[in-house]
């Protein structure tokens, strides 16, 4: 069997729901920068996938870390630590 849509009945009034369970617009720039955040570590991903140099690759992972370090901040509305 292959479910090809899934309906609530209900909607989701232009709304969603973070970590926390607040609910936010998904117009929000917290949605945004998710995707954003969510996007460039994508093209990330295909970099490394194609990447042969180590020094590069080890780069782009700390750099792919970091991010979702970040998505992770943004998704749970935590300030980020200052270091």
């Amino acid at each position: 069997m292959r479910i090809t849509k899934v309906t609530t009945r209900n909607g989701d009034g232009g709304k969603t729901h973070l970590a926390k369970g607040e609910t936010v617009l998904k117009s929000d720039n917290v949605i945004h920068c998710l995707g954003e955040v969510d996007e460039l570590s994508s093209v990330i991903g295909v970099c490394l996938s194609y990447c042969k140099n180590s020094d590069i690759s080890n780069f782009l992972k700390k750099i792919q870390n970091n991010l979702f370090d970040i998505g992770a901040v943004s998704y749970t509305h935590l300030t980020l630590p200052t270091s």
